[in-house]
């Protein structure tokens, strides 16, 4: 090719990337560049929910569907959400059940021989979730491990059961079925539940006594990226550049903001404080 039209080229993405993507998008379907394209974007969404009647799985659910609208509505194509189970979603993948999963699905060693991911698009720190109270017992490793007879409650994967396990190994780790529980149990029953910060910063805003700890140094740092039907690698890099493109604008800001910072919430109410709450000194 031409190094002008190249060079043009190159300029013009730089200059105006969200009309370059569009472009892109419309060849892409419009020749059927993948040979799985379908006139629908089928969009894979978890069918188990972390929290019942959860506000925190509310506000992540937004912003998975927010996500998968602002994509399909630049490839120009119909949205589809499919159910899936974490169980199953390597077969569903396989079996090209939907194109792609779009909720909250981390990137873990071993689903790296079993899955194509995109690039991630979310990187999440693991946080315990503790009595506002006890939040500076919980704010260093050091501090943890001076706890005696701690009792974690947990409600992700076996893969961050052995992470949490080898940070604290003198705790006794709990797995219970969603966050409620915790929430829902009697005094003393757990110490903290462990959680990624991101939701448990949402969690929080429903549970003012409780605070989202993120301690010193980490325990993990967790990516979260979106798995494609049947290993499509070409649909993979798209999508790749499809969240640089996003990440470099406007609206996954504001998006990340909105749903998963929670930035614009306000509660309703004051948090828990034991001068008020407890003493009962002021109003």
């Amino acid at each position: 090719g031409s190094p002008v039209l190249a060079s043009w080229c190159s300029n013009f993405i730089t200059k105006y990337p969200d009309a370059a993507f569009y472009f892109v998008c419309r060849l892409v379907f419009r020749h059927n560049i993948f040979s799985d394209a379908i006139p629908d974007l089928r969009i894979g969404r978890s069918a188990q929910l972390p929290w019942r009647r959860g506000y925190c799985h509310a506000l992540y659910a937004r912003f998975d569907i927010d996500m998968a609208q602002l994509l399909a509505g630049e490839m120009k194509v119909k949205l589809q959400f499919i159910p899936f189970k974490q169980d199953d979603l390597t077969a569903q993948l396989d079996a090209k059940w939907f194109d792609v999963g779009m909720s909250g699905v981390p990137v873990r060693t071993p689903r790296l021989g079993k899955m194509t991911f995109s690039e991630p698009y979310i990187e999440t720190a693991l946080c315990f979730i503790v009595p506002d109270y006890r939040r500076n017992e919980f704010s260093t490793a050091e501090s943890i491990r001076r706890l005696p007879k701690l009792k974690i409650a947990m409600t992700i994967t076996d893969y961050f059961f052995d992470k949490l396990k080898a940070y604290l190994p003198q705790a006794e780790i709990i797995k219970i079925e969603s966050a409620r529980d915790f929430f829902d149990a009697e005094e003393g029953q757990y110490d903290a539940l462990f959680y990624d910060a991101e939701r448990g910063a949402a969690i929080t805003l429903m549970n003012p006594k409780y605070q989202a700890v993120v301690p010193l140094p980490d325990i993990a740092r967790v990516p979260l990226a979106y798995p494609v039907a049947g290993r499509d690698r070409e649909f993979a890099d798209f999508l790749s550049q499809w969240i640089i493109l996003k990440k470099s604008g406007l609206q996954f800001p504001q998006i990340y903001d909105h749903w998963i910072l929670v930035k614009y919430a306000v509660p309703d109410y004051p948090r828990w404080s034991i001068i008020r709450d407890v003493l009962e000194w002021v109003d």
